[in-house]
């Protein structure tokens, strides 16, 4: 039982890697939502203003994600 308690507790990367990684999955899901959800909204034949209401809210998640990929890897530069 230890062995596998060892096992699933150890780091296979750097914390660094780490954050790079979760940064730019969140760059590229942002815009890959924007494609997907007017895709989907194009198909179901709606009138303008249900179009636009459903363009507006992907649109904001989609700046939600990519302001998450900034919050995730701060960038290393120093000073003003």
């Amino acid at each position: 039982m230890p062995n596998i308690k060892l096992l699933l507790t150890r780091k296979l990367t750097s914390d660094l890697l780490d954050r790079r990684f979760g940064q730019c999955l969140c760059f590229a899901c942002g815009p890959l939502i924007l494609l997907l959800v007017a895709r989907k909204l194009a198909a179901l034949g709606l009138s303008e203003a249900q179009l636009v209401q459903g363009l507006t809210s992907a649109a904001t998640l989609a700046v939600a994600v990519v302001i998450l990929g900034f919050c995730v890897a701060p960038s290393e530069r120093k000073g003003p």
